[in-house]
């Protein structure tokens, strides 16, 4: 939501917003760790939690435990909006 309102007004809004999404999960290359981090968080937004679990926690950078905790976290309370992510939490 947006303020207290819809993320989206008309339905057609919502078509075109998941039609962009998918179209750009098929140009990210998830063998690049910062594109790997975007499908994840776009599969998060789109309620699909396992399969950004999936992605997170196939990064084996131990400096990026912080961020593995902060989606786990997300996930796991099934949160599709924004969340500030830190490296003290």
């Amino acid at each position: 939501m947006r303020k207290g309102g819809k993320l989206f007004r008309f339905e057609r809004e919502e078509v075109q917003w998941k039609a962009n999404i998918d179209r750009l999960l098929e140009l990210l290359d998830i063998e690049q760790l910062d594109q790997k981090i975007m499908v994840a968080e776009l599969h998060r937004n789109l309620w699909e939690f396992e399969r950004c679990l999936e992605l997170i926690n196939s990064i084996e950078d131990a400096e990026l435990e912080w961020l593995k905790a902060g989606f786990n976290r997300e996930c796991n309370k099934k949160n599709r909006n924004v969340f500030l992510l830190s490296t003290t939490q």
